[in-house]
């Protein structure tokens, strides 16, 4: 029986139990056949495929013996079948002997009977041996009906190619069959004579490039190639006079060609209605090979009232022009490929202008044949009269040189190139000095050429692929899967691919590009994610290919580039690229760096964060805050915090390089195992092994907090196994933010050691240079100033608990400024420096001095795109130290109080209660219909301001701070913190340079924000003031009654007009002296005007008084696109292409699937939040990002079709109904979009909810607006969601005036506008605008009519509301009917998709939670695991075939949830070892005693429940684990392995926490082997 099995497994050419499970179908290539009849015949049509379309290849050591299609399943059966003996086999094999004949007899019983027999002719020529009678032909001619016939000039295409073509483009034709002769004839069957018409007349067809000739095929027709003297072509005749469009006229015109054939069916119209196309007339026209082609044919038109002709002279296109020989009068070939022409013997050596040999002569043939060879390329430096330049390519790019260090460097180097790998020449050429590196090439192609390099002078090894892809992306498929494959060669070894790839890797590279993403596109970016290959820092020229200007008008995209590896990026940290111009080129030159300078200086010091958690942290600073250090106490914290950074240096280097740590305690741990193993009892061992896990999951944890830190990514949680993610972002972050060239202002190009200098020398000139601005004198503008007692309380007295609430809001993985410290370091060590820092900081309020050491700046350069070249390309961030930050947060909470009271409503960055979508519904509203030359003349300015933040007048500033009114003692602290400031440079992780600053405002400084929305409230004041001054302006259309001019958020300033150059120059002057004032100046080229209805001549007017450029809708203003018509898809399509951007990158494949689950909730639903508050996202879009995320979530992609485990509606549910938590986007959508409805009823203060109430309600109730008409696309939108928050929103009577008694939900009955028309109310002598106060008497009751009872009986259950002594106010109902807080939050759990609570959730989602064993477990509560009794229900008539197959674990049992968790006697054990450790020694491994005490015990919080948990979900984690690995890779471990692995996994967890002291706390911590008292923070 085993030895059968063996066999049969074998010929199957599997060794998984994945591939035996899910592999029982194949297809053929061949399309659908019976699978019956496909395992009685052979199929030597094709190869067996798999059920994704891939053919079976055979596996290493396994002979497939036939190419029969197998079913897997059947192969299984044979398993069960029973061994017969061997002499029945051979007598059965020998009972019946068949004969060949039979065979081929039985073969052909399915073939057709033709009536295939002797005939003598009727007729007999003498001229003809066999003469086929009329009537046979007549029969083959209705046969042959609608068929053409088509040939090639000279060699045939393949007839799949030509197949190919036809299927494919003429099937809308009705093309059904093709056939081919020896002649290489090919004939065209179709349906219907109009389809085949309609392919004759709408040549001519090129496939590959070459004509085919097509005509319809009759009986007659005699087909011979040879000497082909005509030819049909199709010709247009441009510039025909309307007096020869007849059928005459034409054919006089045709036949001065040739001879005439048809018309095309234009054509034919407008000779017969002498009506339609006139550009040219279009005729097939069979040309002979005797005659030239004609370009032009003069005509000679008579004229009809008068003698003489009138001269007209008609232009020839030839639609395709054949090959004419002139001597033979053939086509097919040209007078220089004649036969008969006599051939010159060209020179076998030649030179170009660069000095390149080209050797073609042949070398004798000796023995046996040789291999036909290429052309030999060789370099030899030429020598010319003058000094010139030549271009040649190196290993790192191209470069030009003169003739004396031309001889002088290419001497000594060595070439190579892919030229016997290409059909049309050599593609590639490298060339490389071989003092400076070896090089070795590995493998190569037509377009890529694979090498080894060795460096000499610092003994580096890397892999580089040379690539330059074909034009097609048909064609660049073999590039892809060149690369691929040569992954598996690198491995993890550096590698760098460079080259001309053809193709865009994102639609950023195009400057204008495709509005879809191409397919060659897609499968380039999956080549790249697949191979974890990312784009080299580069510099200079972002297009690097350029299409040769038309007119003025070329297409720039970026094609040529250099990416690497991560391991590259270790290996070479400095590596960069520079495309240089590409002048006369098509393409871009680029040179790799790898080593552009060196580094001389010590890294400034930075506080690791996991230090905090280490034994030796706080002795360390306790020690040195004990020293006493004489002077102010801000001098001793400064101080003591420099004498610090030792100390804490030597801490960092006790942890030793913690990867390195990790690599060693790993194998470490390895080898005490096997010890343990080969030596079971020895308790030596047994201790070592304990001491090593300890350390080693400490030292893991640490890794992993450290990297998170570095990585910036702080959605993602340490703890989670996240380390090579981390890693990851660590690597490409430093990659990318380092600069190793740069461009001055002036254009001076600064590499290596010299950028340094040229930064400093930028910002401290930009800077530290004073503006010369004017005072501002006119401050009567400003109308809004504090109260004297709110000015007063602003500097009362700061209290400790302000200085420790603002510490500890600043969070820990915030970039640290100059002294190196993060605040985590203060919240860890608060104890001990709490005191001192407090008094550091409440000193500068008392006496409002700060130490220049407290408020020195580092000035990251952030750049502003992917190649950044200039130095205007980066943007100055800065990083303040931690104690001036703390200062700082506590001036903005005195300060942020009362901007809402000096601040004009149309701004809303950065006021407390104000909101960003208030700006782009009301730009939204007021710019509707743009597009349209409807309503009165207007426009809108979107003005740009310069360096806003960074160019503000300090002089400015502290006068408008006494303006608006200011303590000056408020003013003195602000000003202390803004002025006395310092900066240094952080280049590629170093710093450089030191100046005071003299201007502008700190980006990254909390109170920046604030004080730059007070600067743009002053240009709010001045246009303000002119306009109402002047009666020269006129307001934008739909302004005038709020008297709005401009809406402002921050620094983004749109500013509103009438179409008319009078108000146009009062904003102009306006502008102008805002600048002249406070320093900002209106960037003109990135300021942009938009016009409605505007005249031309006005418009030119406007656009001399405001030189911005003109734009048009749609635009991004505030991240989101303003629009004037619909959101279209096209709009929106940023969004999913941002999705799948963020999916699709290479490093998230690193996450764990709980991490992706993380990434899902917290980052990529996030990604459209600020989309949907705005807009109502289209029904496509929604679908897309959802799309995206549920792929994402089950296979890591965001375009990898894999079947879902679990429905996405489940998922979307709340993790206390059973699902993960993710919310649906339409609802969330809706839910965000209620608030704005909230704000609407609320009357909230807000620019938007007036002009809405102005211009939109008029005193109507919103719920009586119609939802129809001309309307933006917004409100639209907020209309129709009316109906489904309508039910929620009610108003809680107070006195009765504001609510609306016929609309508002007051009472069960309400809205009483359902039955109560508004004519019987308007009858009665009410008003639709009536309150329910106005409907109430004095002496309380119903003032309606008594009648109303009789035809409204629900009125009689109303009661009279008891009026209160105080406002309506409106409520939210949940679905239970009880009055809540109103949030989005609120709405949307009221308006989702519901289902009943789960007790089971505190047991698999809690805080200490392991996320991946939480999320293995939650599949395990829902069954949703892919075990073998849930895969017998999908397989539908397999079920029976999957009865054989067992638990991989115990081999006795089907799988199934029950069996594994924890019923399989190896489960079991596993189970048995673990349950030792936690409190549920009296559960068994019965799954349903499991979840029963898991429902019972889930919300309890004392420790021994919480690691009761932790093992649970561990251990049914790693069970499965062990399960798979046994079918998919062959790996076994053993009961004590896994459940040591288990007990180690859930140690590693409780490292992390943080323990309350009591007895039982200290047994439990010894028994786990957990330091006693230790405390370790989760950064996550």
């Amino acid at each position: 029986m085993d030895n059968n099995r063996d066999k049969d497994l074998e010929s199957l050419g599997f060794q998984s139990f994945s591939e035996k499970m899910h592999q029982d179908v194949f297809i053929s290539s061949k399309g659908s056949r019976n699978m019956h009849g496909l395992h009685d015949q052979p199929s030597l049509f094709s190869k067996p495929l798999k059920i994704d379309g891939n053919p079976l290849l055979p596996r290493r050591g396994v002979v497939q013996k036939d190419s029969n299609v197998i079913n897997v399943i059947d192969e299984l059966e044979k398993i069960t079948v029973l061994v017969q003996p061997m002499g029945n086999l051979q007598h059965e094999e020998s009972a019946i002997p068949v004969s060949y004949a039979d065979k081929l007899k039985s073969s052909s019983r399915n073939k057709r009977e033709i009536n295939f027999r002797l005939m003598k002719p009727m007729e007999t020529r003498d001229d003809a041996d066999v003469v086929i009678p009329k009537e046979v032909i007549k029969k083959a001619q209705d046969k042959l009906e609608n068929v053409l016939y088509g040939y090639f000039l000279g060699n045939r295409l393949p007839f799949p190619v030509v197949e190919y073509y036809a299927k494919n483009v003429w099937a809308k034709f009705g093309f059904s069959k093709l056939m081919m002769n020896a002649g290489g004839f090919f004939f065209f069957k179709f349906d219907t004579k109009e389809g085949m018409l309609s392919v004759l007349e709408g040549g001519p067809w090129l496939i590959r490039k070459i004509p085919l000739f097509l005509n319809i095929w009759t009986p007659s027709v005699c087909l011979k190639k040879d000497g082909i003297k005509t030819v049909p072509v199709w010709i247009k005749f441009h510039n025909v006079p309307l007096a020869v469009y007849t059928d005459e006229g034409l054919s006089l015109l045709a036949s001065k060609l040739g001879i005439p054939k048809r018309l095309d069916a234009y054509t034919a119209d407008m000779c017969a209605e002498n009506w339609g196309r006139t550009s040219f007339a279009r005729a097939m026209i069979e040309i002979s090979a005797d005659n030239e082609l004609k370009d032009h044919i003069v005509l000679a038109i008579p004229k009809l009232d008068e003698e003489g002709y009138l001269m007209e002279r008609v232009d020839v296109e030839y639609e395709w022009k054949p090959h004419r020989c002139a001597a033979c009068c053939l086509f097919g070939h040209s007078d220089v490929k004649c036969p008969k022409s006599v051939n010159v013997k060209p020179k076998q050596v030649t030179t170009d202008e660069e000095g390149f040999v080209t050797d073609t002569r042949k070398v004798a043939k000796h023995g046996f044949p040789q291999k036909k060879q290429k052309a030999r390329v060789v370099y030899r430096p030429k020598i010319h009269a003058g000094p010139e330049s030549s271009g040649t390519k190196s290993v790192f790019g191209e470069r030009h040189v003169d003739k004396v260090n031309q001889e002088g460097v290419f001497r000594l180097w060595d070439w190579t190139s892919n030229g016997y790998c290409c059909a049309r020449g050599t593609r590639i050429i490298v060339g490389w000095n071989k003092d400076l590196l070896d090089l070795m090439v590995i493998a190569q192609s037509d377009q890529v050429l694979h090498v080894q390099i060795r460096t000499k002078s610092n003994n580096k090894v890397f892999f580089c692929s040379f690539v330059y892809a074909e034009n097609k992306y048909q064609d660049r498929r073999a590039l892809w899967d060149d690369l691929c494959k040569h992954k598996c060669f690198i491995h993890d070894k550096p590698w760098v691919v460079l080259g001309d790839f053809n193709s865009a890797l994102s639609m950023d590279d195009y400057l204008v590009g495709p509005s879809a993403i191409p397919i060659g596109m897609r499968e380039f970016y999956d080549c790249v994610q697949h191979n974890q290959l990312s784009d080299i820092k580069s510099h200079g020229l972002r297009y690097t290919w350029n299409q040769k200007p038309k007119n003025g008008v070329g297409v720039l995209k970026k094609i040529d580039r250099v990416m690497s590896n991560t391991q590259f990026l270790d290996s070479f940290p400095d590596a960069y690229v520079h495309f240089h111009p590409y002048r006369v080129s098509d393409h871009s030159p680029c040179i790799l760096h790898l080593s552009p300078f060196n580094h001389n200086r010590p890294k400034p010091f930075k506080f690791a964060n996991f230090l905090a958690s280490k034994e030796g942290f706080i002795p360390c600073v306790a020690k040195e805050w004990a020293k006493v250090i004489p002077g102010k106490t801000m001098f001793s914290v400064v101080k003591k915090l420099s004498a610090l950074k030792s100390p804490l240096r030597r801490l960092l280097f006790a942890q030793g390089n913690l990867h390195s740590r990790v690599k060693e305690l790993r194998v470490k741990l390895d080898d005490i195992q096997k010890a343990i193993d080969a030596n079971p009892l020895d308790l030596d061992l047994r201790e070592s092994e304990a001491r090593c896990i300890q350390e080693f999951d400490t030292v893991s944890y640490d890794e992993e907090c450290f990297l998170k830190q570095k990585s910036k990514a702080d959605w993602l949680a340490a703890g989670d196994s996240n380390t090579k993610f981390f890693h990851n972002c660590v690597k490409m972050r430093n990659a990318n933010n380092k600069i190793h060239s740069i461009q001055d202002i002036h254009g001076n190009r600064f590499i290596g050691n010299d950028v340094m200098g040229v930064m400093v020398s930028h910002y401290s000139s930009f800077l530290g240079t004073q503006d010369q601005v004017i005072k501002l004198t006119d401050h009567d503008c400003f109308t809004n100033i504090l109260d004297a007692n709110v000015a007063s309380h602003m500097i009362r007295q700061v209290t400790r608990e302000e200085v420790k609430s603002a510490m500890f809001s600043i969070g820990v993985n915030k970039a640290p400024g100059p002294d190196g410290y993060t605040s985590a370091f203060f919240k860890n060590s608060w104890d001990i420096v709490g005191d001192e820092v407090t008094k550091a900081v409440l000193d500068f309020f008392d006496n409002g001095k700060l130490l220049q050491q407290i408020n020195h700046t580092i000035i990251a350069l952030v750049p502003k795109n992917p190649s950044p070249n200039a130095v205007t390309d980066y943007r100055p961030i800065s990083c303040c130290n931690v104690i001036y930050k703390c200062i700082s947060k506590i001036l903005t909470d005195r300060i942020k109080g009362s901007l809402e009271y000096l601040v004009d409503i149309n701004q809303s960055a950065f006021v407390p209660g104000r909101k960003i979508t208030d700006n782009i519904l009301l730009t939204q509203e007021l710019m509707h219909n743009y597009h349209l030359n409807v309503g009165p003349p207007r426009c809108a300015f979107k003005i740009d301001i310069q360096k806003a933040y960074d160019t503000v007048s300090w002089s400015f500033l502290e006068d408008i701070l006494h303006a608006f009114g200011f303590h000056q003692r408020m003013v003195k602290w602000i000003m202390t913190c803004v002025t006395n400031v310092s900066y240094s440079l952080s280049i590629n992780g170093n710093l450089y340079g030191y100046f005071k600053g003299k201007r502008g405002l700190r980006q990254g400084d909390p109170i920046s924000p604030y004080l730059f929305t007070l600067v743009m409230e002053v240009l709010t004041l001045l246009l303000k003031k002119a306009a109402y001054s002047s009666n020269a302006f006129r307001f934008h259309r739909f302004c005038k009654k709020q008297k709005l001019i401009s809406v402002l958020f921050a620094d983004d300033l749109f500013l509103f007009a009438n179409g008319d150059a009078a108000s146009v120059k009062i904003l102009r002057d306006t502008l102008q002296m805002f600048s002249n004032v406070s320093g900002l100046v209106p960037s003109l080229p990135k300021s942009t005007v938009y016009f409605g209805n505007v005249p031309r001549p006005i418009k030119q007017e406007i656009l001399q008084i405001m030189p911005f450029q003109e734009g048009s809708l749609p635009v991004r203003y505030l991240g989101v696109p303003l629009i004037s018509t619909k959101l279209a898809y096209k709009d929106c399509k940023c969004l999913v292409d941002k999705m799948e951007k963020k999916i699709d990158n290479w490093m998230t494949r690193s996450l764990s699937f709980a991490g992706r689950l993380q990434l899902v909730n917290s980052v990529l639903s996030a990604m459209h939040i600020y989309w949907a508050t705005v807009f109502m996202l289209p029904v496509k879009i929604v679908t897309d990002l959802e799309r995206c995320m549920r792929a994402f979530l089950w296979s890591g992609s965001s375009h990898q079709s894999v079947k879902a485990k679990v429905a996405w509606k489940v998922v979307c549910l709340p993790k206390y109904e059973g699902g993960l938590g993710v919310r649906s986007i339409s609802d969330v959508n809706k839910a965000l979009l209620s608030t704005h409805v909230w704000s609407i009823l609320t009357n909230r203060n807000s620019l938007w909810v007036q002009w809405i109430h102005m211009y939109k309600l008029k005193g109507r109730s919103f719920w009586e607006i119609p939802g129809r008409g001309c309307m933006t696309w917004g409100w639209r939108k907020l209309l129709a969601i009316r109906s489904l928050i309508r039910p929620h929103l009610w108003t809680s009577i107070g006195n009765g005036s504001q609510t609306n008694i016929w609309n508002d939900m007051w009472c069960n009955q309400c809205p009483l506008s359902r039955f109560i028309s508004p004519r019987r109310i308007s009858n009665a002598g009410f008003h639709l605008q009536s309150s329910v106060a106005d409907l109430v008497s004095a002496n309380g009751e119903w003032k309606w009519p008594t009648a109303w009872y009789d035809f409204f009986p629900v009125l009689i259950n109303i009661q009279v509301p008891i009026f209160l002594d105080r406002q309506d106010r409106l409520v939210w109902k949940d679905l239970d009917g009880n009055s809540c807080h109103f949030s989005s939050w609120e709405v949307w759990n009221n308006i989702r998709q519901r289902e009943s609570l789960v007790a089971w959730v505190n047991m698999v989602w809690f805080k200490h939670c392991i996320p991946r064993h939480s999320f293995h477990l939650w599949l395990v509560i829902r069954n949703k695991l892919k075990t073998q009794d849930r895969l017998s229900v999908w397989e539908a008539g397999s079920a029976t075939n999957l009865n054989l197959m067992c638990c991989p674990l115990c081999y006795h049992d089907r799988d199934s949830r029950d069996h594994l968790f924890f019923e399989c006697s190896f489960a079991l054990q596993v189970w048995n070892n673990v349950k030792t450790w936690t409190h549920m020694n009296s559960v068994n491994g019965s799954w349903a005693e499991i979840l029963s005490w898991m429902n019972q015990n889930s919300n309890m919080q004392v420790p021994e429940n919480i690691i009761s948990r932790l093992v649970v979900s561990a251990a049914s984690y790693f069970v499965w684990q062990e399960r798979n690995n046994r079918l998919f890779s062959r790996s076994h471990r053993t009961e004590t392995v896994i459940a040591r692995e288990i007990i180690r996994t859930v140690r590693l967890r409780l490292l992390s926490f943080k323990f309350k002291w009591h007895p039982n706390i200290r047994r439990l911590l010894e028994k786990w082997q957990i330091p006693s008292g230790s405390m370790v923070i989760d950064p996550g």
